[in-house]
């Protein structure tokens, strides 16, 4: 299996883990994932990859790192024009915003 399709493989078992709430299992993967991809420069498995870690941050409840991969993965998907990615992108982005938000209002209270 070539590169890429290594970073495939493990965006999807970390998405997979991620599913099950195996996130130190999902961390780990999405960790090679983003290495491989960014490795071979593939943009939109690199930006797929970022979103998959972004989704495990915010469950971790790391919303400022999560916001950070958000913001990275959006940026790939509006250089590579991949419009439906770029949907699924801004979700994540939206629901990490809020979540963030409530933390915060959950401390202050």
């Amino acid at each position: 299996m070539n590169r890429r399709g290594q970073a495939m493989a493990h965006n999807n078992l970390a998405r997979i883990y991620l599913h099950m709430a195996i996130l130190a299992e999902a961390m780990d993967h999405s960790r090679h994932a983003v290495a491989l991809a960014g490795e071979v420069g593939d943009r939109r498995g690199e930006s797929s990859t970022l979103a998959t870690a972004g989704m495990i941050h915010h469950h971790l409840g790391d919303y400022a790192i999560a916001l950070d991969y958000h913001r990275r993965a959006l940026a790939l998907t509006k250089d590579t024009g991949d419009f439906n990615m770029e949907l699924r992108v801004r979700e994540e982005l939206e629901r990490t915003v809020l979540a963030a938000a409530e933390a915060e209002a959950a401390q202050r209270s």
